[in-house]
């Protein structure tokens, strides 16, 4: 059996044999969890990837110990952080349901954790989800999932990338097992070697039985980096935001496929056009937040009066690819709008988030 130490605790946790088909699902915020044929993907882009095929699993001993693992982001751009809408992970159980609690921090260090990890309630993560509903199939019969959590649509989290190229710092994330008895545990990927930039075959284990969390060392002694994860998010220098108050109609999915870039060929497009409907896009040197459109049931979350230029027309496909510009403002906002009939505020039906780019 394959041994992961933990330093200073009596018994050692065991990595376990995946013998279960690995079954997919989805899970959305506004619609719970979802059985898919396929892992669904946010993104556009894959911003960390520590997902290697996987043929055992980690089953922690105690269902009070909060695993965190790490990873890092490469320097790029020029804002510095990465915009998380979406990860998989995988793990296997004997429970017929599984809820957990997921976990980001803004670093990881190693042999201490997060710097921001207090006690059991002041642990300073950047971002903090419930996830309820997880599936299991039969109580006692192991079953195994990959799965897709969709952070788009508000739920994104914001981590740092590496501040000094080629230095790996990293950011932390974490799971927690809220059920009675430990019946359930992250994939571990075989291949040797690091499985995803900033990995290291440790993990950081705080027991939230014990005062002040009682951090441990977890030693990973198997060919692995770390627990098995992918995340997706927006393309570098580009982030997504939110009316402060959605409105019924801010409905639309908004999302730039390539880095915009001046001079280079830049690509927009609608998630989930609507058959029937139009689209339109606006660009503006300033953000607002106004409930104006569509008689108050839509927000606008570009700056009207200062426009960069006309509407932009991008049919029914609510798509774009067009070639910019040799100079850019240094930071622009975009946003797009659906339409019943031609290009017109009138027309407007609904509105879509807004994108900030940054040059």
């Amino acid at each position: 059996m394959i041994l992961l130490l933990l330093t200073s605790i009596c018994c050692a946790q065991t990595a376990q044999p995946i013998t279960a088909n690995i079954n997919h699902g989805t899970y959305r915020f506004d619609t719970g969890f979802e059985i898919t044929q396929h892992d669904y993907r946010s993104g556009p882009a894959t911003i960390f990837d520590g997902s290697l095929a996987a043929a055992y699993y980690f089953m922690p001993s105690s269902s009070s110990y909060e695993l965190i693992d790490e990873g890092a982001f490469s320097a790029a751009g020029v804002i510095g952080n990465e915009q998380v809408n979406g990860m998989n992970f995988s793990y296997c159980t004997t429970e017929s349901q599984v809820d957990c609690e997921l976990r980001f921090y803004a670093d990881n260090i190693y042999s201490s954790g997060p710097s921001g990890w207090i006690d059991q309630t002041n642990r300073g993560e950047a971002c903090v989800y419930g996830l309820a509903g997880l599936p299991g199939i039969y109580p006692g019969m192991l079953s195994c999932w990959s799965i897709a959590i969709d952070l788009s649509g508000g739920f994104e989290c914001t981590l740092p990338q590496e501040q000094v190229v080629g230095s790996a710092e990293s950011f932390g994330w974490s799971t927690i097992w809220l059920t009675q008895t430990a019946s359930t545990g992250l994939f571990l990927p075989t291949p040797a070697g690091p499985h995803g930039y900033g990995t290291r075959p440790s993990f950081e284990l705080f027991d939230l039985s014990q005062p002040y969390g009682s951090e441990y060392q977890g030693v990973l002694a198997m060919p692995s980096g770390n627990f098995s994860m992918k995340l997706y998010g927006t393309v570098h220098d580009t982030q997504a935001y939110y009316s402060v108050a959605p409105l019924a109609n801010d409905t639309v999915r908004f999302n730039a496929i390539s880095e915009i870039r001046a001079g280079s060929t830049a690509s927009w497009a609608v998630e989930n056009a609507n058959a029937g409907s139009t689209y339109g896009m606006l660009v503006s040197s300033q953000i607002a937040d106004l409930p104006i459109v569509a008689n108050g049931t839509a927000s606008l979350l570009v700056n009207h009066g200062l426009f960069l230029t006309n509407p932009i027309h991008l049919g029914s496909t609510g798509s774009l690819s067009v070639t910019l510009p040799a100079v850019l403002p240094p930071v622009f906002f975009t946003q797009s709008v659906e339409l019943n009939g031609v290009l017109a505020p009138s027309n407007v039906i609904a509105t879509s988030n807004g994108l900030v780019h940054y040059n």
